[in-house]
């Protein structure tokens, strides 16, 4: 078409178009489809690439942003179970020490009879 605008200035009519596709050796037409369909699918296979890569960056994206979120929720909930932590360990450092003293009360400490019968020995 530009070729005959370019020599004639004007376009061709529809019955010249064809008649021009009429006159054509099927050859031409047979390599005009192949290249139509290579076309098509270049052009598809461009499109479900750049679908798959979008939803790829999508995915990705939205695990680092999922990422992020568990990060934020981390320092609380480490925060916390520290807390219960370590008032755990003080709670079992206090009961520890009222057994050991019970322990020591039971085997070793002198009754207060016992210390003024001693005195009265030695007096």
């Amino acid at each position: 078409m530009e070729h005959r605008i370019n020599s004639t200035g004007s376009k061709p009519s529809e019955q010249e178009i064809r008649k021009w596709y009429v006159e054509q050796p099927e050859s031409n037409m047979v390599r005009a489809k192949t290249d139509a369909n290579n076309a098509l699918a270049g052009f598809t296979e461009e499109a479900i690439e750049l679908a798959v890569r979008e939803e790829r960056d999508s995915f990705r994206e939205s695990e680092v942003i999922a990422e992020i979120k568990k990060l934020g929720k981390f320092w609380p909930q480490f925060l916390q179970h520290l807390g219960f932590n370590i008032l755990s360990y003080f709670v079992f450092t206090i009961l520890t020490v009222i057994c050991i003293v019970l322990v020591w009360q039971l085997f070793y400490d002198i009754s207060p009879s016992d210390v003024i019968r001693k005195i009265v020995q030695e007096g």
